[in-house]
């Protein structure tokens, strides 16, 4: 599944992190000391160092923003987070393809994460930058995701997936991974779509017909969907 998520961060909070990220050129730090073996040789970005004096506060408006974001929580049912890593890519700048790790060690925690899912958030705008699309590769074959400032790509991280050079301009992201509370992306599928449909059926419903709603008409209906999708993650969840 890969889903976009519009507008999780506002424009004050994208322009207090570009801002804290922009002047500050002492704690950026080679991206390859966050890759893997296998792509280590293919990264070529900065990244910022976590000594970085603003960076808890840039991090913790980073995953707020995300935990407040309704389709983020449906989809991704988050269990742990790696704390996010800001990424900034020059001209000239990219990182080939590869898979993320399937397991990463929590720098605060030291407790291994499994990585279920990847999430780019896009800072900076599209016209700052020329080139730096996020490509994912899935089996209907390869996707190119370049966002709005603010929007962010939530997507399985057992997909091969580049970034592609930056022809001019400064690509700014912030990137986590997610251990879900489900371990499989098809099962995470089908519980969102069982979450949104029973959302969005009650709130058309009430506007369309309060009367049959509180008449029990149709809410029986809506709570044995409700029923179904948190039967389903009872059975499917791992706490």
């Amino acid at each position: 599944m890969l889903q976009i998520l519009e507008k999780v961060l506002d424009d004050n909070q994208r322009q207090q992190i570009i801002d804290a990220l922009t002047q500050d050129n002492d704690h950026w730090q080679d991206g390859k000391l966050t890759a893997g073996a296998s792509a280590k040789e293919k990264k070529n970005n900065w990244q910022l160092s976590r000594d970085h004096p603003a960076y808890a506060a840039l991090a913790n408006t980073g995953m707020a923003a995300l935990k407040a974001h309704p389709v983020f929580m449906s989809a991704a049912l988050p269990k742990t987070f790696m704390p996010p890593l800001f990424s900034q890519y020059g001209v000239g700048q990219e990182y080939g393809l590869h898979v993320d790790n399937a397991l990463q060690t929590h720098p605060d925690t030291q407790q291994w994460l499994r990585t279920d899912l990847s999430l780019t958030l896009f800072l900076n705008s599209p016209e700052d930058y020329v080139g730096g699309e996020l490509v994912i590769a899935d089996d209907y074959g390869e996707h190119a995701v370049k966002l709005a400032a603010g929007d962010a790509v939530l997507y399985p991280s057992t997909s091969l997936h580049r970034v592609n050079s930056v022809q001019s301009g400064q690509r700014l992201a912030m990137v986590t991974w997610v251990q879900s509370l489900v371990r499989s992306d098809e099962q995470r599928q089908i519980l969102h779509d069982l979450d949104i449909s029973h959302i969005l059926l009650r709130q058309k419903l009430q506007q369309l017909n309060h009367q049959a709603i509180d008449n029990g008409l149709v809410a029986k209906e809506l709570d044995n969907l409700n029923k179904s999708y948190h039967n389903l993650l009872r059975l499917w969840a791992e706490c």
